[in-house]
C-alpha cells in the first residue's frame, strides 16, 4: 500500500513539473511577443520612454518575470540621462489568478538600479510628471470611486532594491550627493494593507551605515490626500558609527570652502510615530566620542514635531517644534588643532580640557538656547603673545537665539554673554553671522577688572 502511494506522489510532482515547464514557455512566448505593447501601454502610463533588454519567466523560488536591462527615461526638462537604469527587474506574481487570465503582481524587484532624483523647486521633482501620468483624475472611477490605476501606482512606487545606487541633485541648494549599497525591501504593499519596510544604505562611509525600519498603513487611497494625511506611521532610524568629518563634508555646499574637520565620531538612533500628515519626533540620542576621547563625550537628546510628510519639501518642517540638550564630559582639547591666521606666526596650541551644557528649545526658524562654557581646565598659548595656564578661570554663560541662512535675522543672536576670564568679569550681547559671503561678528561688553593678576598671562 505505501509503495502505490510514493509512486502515486512520484507521478504526480513529475506531472506538476511538466505543468509548470509547459506554462513556463507558453508565458515566455506571449511576454515576448506582446513586449511591445506592454511598453507601449507603460509608456502611456509613465508618460517615459522606456527599454528593456531579454524578457522571461523564472519558476524558482516563485512565480516571476524576468526584464533584464530596464531603463526608464527622465523628463527631458531636467536631464537627457536614464531616470532608473536596472541591470534587471523580477515581477512575481501570484499563481492561481492566473489560472483565470488575471495578473496580481506579488513582488517586485529591482536588481543593481541607479536611479537619480532631481529636484527643480520646492514641489517640482524629475519624476513629477510621471506621478502625474500615472494617477487618475480626482472623479476618475465609477460612481466617485478611485480608479484601479491609483492602487496599481501605489504598489509600482513601492519595489524592493538590491545594491541600488542612488544620486539626489538639489537644484535649489546646489545639494548633489550619491548613495551606494542601498538594499530596501517592503512587504504588504497595496491599498488597504499595513505596509513594512525596512532600509540598509551606504550614506556617509563605504559600508552600510543607516538602518531604517518603518511601518505604515493601512494604507489610504493616493487619490484621497486626507485619508493619505491620517495614514498611521512609525519610523526607526539606527546611525552606525561614522566619522564626524564624513559628517561634515557631506552637509559642506558646492562652491563654499569645507569646514575644518573635527576628529571624532558618533553615533544616533531616532523615532518618529503618528501620522503622514502629522509625527512627532519621539526621541533623537547622538553620542559621539571627540578630539581623541577613547570613550563617548558628547550627548545630544531632543525630541518635536509634528512634521507634515504630505506638504511640500520647504514645509514639511514649518509647524514644527524642537526642544532638547546637550551634554559633554571632559574634552581634551590637544586634539583639536588651530589655523594661524598670520603665516609669520606659528598656529596657537591648546591643551588641557573644557566641558559644555546646553538646552535649546522652538522650531527650526528661531532655535533658543542656553548653555555654559567652562574652559578653566583649558590651556592656551599663542607665542610670544598669550599663555593661559590651566586652573585659571574662563567659563561663558550664554543665551541666544539661532535662525538659520535666508530667514529674518539670519545668524545668532547672543541677547546675553556672561564671561569671566581670570580676574575680568564681563556681560555684553552679541551677533554672529556665520553665513558667507560675509560672516562677521559684532561683540558690546561691559567689563570690569583688577590689573595686576593679567601678569599670569
Amino acid at each position: 500500500m505505501k509503495k502505490k502511494i510514493f509512486i502515486g506522489v512520484g507521478v504526480f510532482v513529475v506531472l506538476l513539473g511538466v505543468f509548470l515547464a509547459v506554462v513556463a514557455l507558453n508565458l515566455n512566448k506571449i511576454i515576448n511577443s506582446k513586449k511591445g505593447e506592454l511598453l507601449a501601454q507603460a509608456k502611456k502610463q509613465t508618460g517615459r520612454e522606456i527599454s528593456i533588454g531579454d524578457v522571461g519567466v523564472t519558476l524558482w523560488p516563485g512565480l516571476a518575470v524576468r526584464v533584464g536591462d530596464l531603463m526608464i527615461a527622465d523628463d527631458p526638462s531636467y536631464s537627457k540621462d536614464p531616470f532608473v537604469q536596472a541591470k534587471e527587474l523580477r515581477v512575481s506574481v501570484k499563481f492561481m489568478p492566473l489560472l483565470h487570465k488575471r495578473i496580481e503582481v506579488k513582488r517586485l524587484v529591482l536588481d543593481e538600479p541607479n536611479i537619480v532624483i532631481i529636484k527643480g523647486d520646492a514641489t517640482h521633482f524629475n519624476f513629477t510628471s510621471m506621478v502625474a501620468a500615472a494617477t487618475p483624475p480626482a472623479a476618475g472611477g465609477v460612481g466617485g470611486k478611485p480608479a484601479s490605476n491609483s492602487s496599481m501606482a501605489a504598489v509600482l512606487a513601492v519595489a524592493d532594491i538590491v545594491n541600488g545606487t542612488l544620486r539626489y541633485s538639489d537644484h535649489v541648494t546646489g545639494m548633489d550627493r550619491t548613495i551606494h549599497d542601498i538594499d530596501f525591501t517592503a512587504s504588504n504593499v497595496g491599498i488597504g494593507e499595513k505596509l513594512d519596510a525596512k532600509l540598509d544604505a551606504a550614506v556617509f562611509g563605504d559600508a552600510h551605515d543607516v538602518h531604517v525600519e518603518a511601518s505604515a498603513g493601512p494604507l489610504g487611497d493616493p487619490s484621497n490626500k486626507e485619508a493619505l494625511r491620517a495614514t498611521p506611521l512609525d519610523v526607526k532610524v539606527a546611525l552606525a558609527t561614522v566619522k564626524i568629518a564624513d559628517l561634515m563634508a557631506a552637509g559642506a555646499k558646492p562652491g563654499q570652502p569645507a569646514p575644518q574637520p573635527v576628529p571624532g565620531d558618533l553615533t544616533a538612533d531616532a523615532e518618529v510615530s503618528g501620522t503622514l500628515g502629522s509625527a512627532m519626533l519621539q526621541s533623537l540620542n547622538v553620542s559621539a566620542t571627540v578630539l581623541g576621547a577613547k570613550a563617548p563625550n558628547l550627548t545630544l537628546t531632543a525630541s518635536g514635531g509634528p512634521f507634515d510628510f504630505m506638504a511640500d519639501s520647504t514645509q514639511v518642517f514649518a509647524n514644527a517644534a524642537l526642544k532638547g540638550s546637550l551634554k559633554t564630559e571632559p574634552i581634551a582639547l590637544d586634539g583639536f588643532k588651530l589655523k594661524s591666521t598670520d603665516p609669520k606666526m606659528p598656529p596657537p596650541v591648546m591643551g588641557g580640557d573644557m566641558r559644555a551644557d546646553a538646552s535649546f528649545e522652538g522650531n527650526l526658524t528661531a532655535l533658543s538656547f542656553s548653555g555654559t562654557v567652562d574652559a578653566t581646565n583649558a590651556s592656551f598659548e599663542q607665542k610670544d603673545t598669550f599663555v593661559k595656564k590651566p586652573g585659571i578661570p574662563a567659563k561663558a554663560d550664554v543665551h541666544g537665539t539661532f535662525r538659520p541662512q535666508h530667514t529674518p535675522n539670519e545668524g545668532i543672536t547672543l541677547d546675553k554673554i556672561d564671561v569671566t576670564l581670570h580676574a575680568l568679569t564681563a556681560t555684553g550681547t552679541g551677533r554672529v553671522l556665520p553665513f558667507p559671503p560675509s560672516p562677521g561678528m559684532e561683540f558690546n561688553f561691559d567689563a570690569k577688572t583688577p590689573l595686576k593678576p593679567w601678569n599670569d598671562l
